[in-house]
């Protein structure tokens, strides 16, 4: 003989905790996916900085003994300058 399985009907104020503990994770993940694109974004402007200015000393330092192609350490200076203004405008 079997016995029959009894239905479980969550009352309502449970239904409503869990529907709140869900949205609050959703919530949560939601906080952790913004500030992990903020911190990208973050990185990638630094980065954005750091490549110019790593070949401003490059061809400087190349240019320091004299011109390179024509160009002065002075003009690549000024050239890098200009190209960092213009790129964050």
């Amino acid at each position: 003989m079997t016995t029959p399985v009894l239905a479980v009907r969550e009352s309502a104020p449970t239904t409503r905790i869990r529907r709140t503990f869900t949205l609050y994770a959703a919530l949560i993940r939601a906080e952790l996916v913004h500030a992990a694109a903020y911190r990208a974004q973050l990185l990638f402007g630094v980065v954005e900085w750091l490549v110019p200015l790593a070949l401003l000393a490059l061809w400087r330092s190349a240019a320091a003994q004299g011109p390179v192609g024509g160009i002065t350490a002075t003009q690549f200076s000024t050239y890098f300058c200009l190209l960092l203004f213009t790129t964050n405008l």
